[in-house]
This record gives structure tokens, C-alpha cells and sequence, in this order.
């Protein structure tokens, strides 16, 4: 027999936006409820080694973005919940399926 766990989120689990550099390892978090500024993550803080900003071409503007539809889907799918609640229609759940980690990454 064969067994399979998934594992499923809401939008409002969506945390933060965390940043590992492929060099060192070394993190940066920085939690998605707010505006975000890239100016301490264009490079890593430990090594030094570029992260979002290459000659000409920067990854900042792509990564809020993400950061910022995900934070107004999170409110946008509150309201509507919260409507839905009122005029008592039983509404939805929207989850997203995150992957497992496979054997190599544990």
C-alpha cells in the first residue's frame, strides 16, 4: 500500500518572504503583511555576493509585487468571505498546495 500526505495553506499563512543565499546560507525574513524595501537584500549580508541585483537587471520589483497581490488576494478573499457570511451563503475555502520536501532536502 502506498500512502500520500499533502499539505495545503490559506493566504493569510503566507508569513513572510525569506531569502537564503546559495553561496553562504546565511537568511534574510522579512514579513509580508508590510511594504517591503529591497535595499538590504540586493546583496548578501554575510558574503557579499549579489542576490536580486545583476548589471542592469534587478528582481526587486517582481518579488514585492508577488508580496503585495498576495497580501491584497488575502484581503480581498476576507471581505468577500466576510459578505458571503452575512447575506448567509456558506462561501469557500481557497488553499494552495505546497510541496513535500523530498528525501534529498530532509
Amino acid at each position: 500500500m502506498t500512502t500520500q500526505t499533502k499539505t495545503f495553506i490559506e493566504l493569510p499563512d503566507i508569513l513572510a518572504v525569506r531569502v537564503q543565499c546559495g553561496k553562504c546560507q546565511s537568511t534574510v525574513t522579512m514579513p509580508i503583511t508590510r511594504e517591503m524595501s529591497f535595499a538590504g537584500m540586493r546583496h548578501c549580508p554575510n558574503c557579499g555576493k549579489p542576490w536580486l541585483v545583476l548589471e542592469m537587471t534587478s528582481k526587486e520589483s517582481e518579488i514585492a509585487a508577488c508580496a503585495a497581490t498576495i497580501r491584497a488576494t488575502s484581503d480581498l478573499l476576507k471581505t468577500w468571505q466576510e459578505t458571503l457570511a452575512a447575506t448567509g451563503h456558506s462561501g469557500f475555502s481557497l488553499t494552495l498546495e505546497i510541496a513535500q520536501p523530498s528525501e534529498d532536502e530532509e
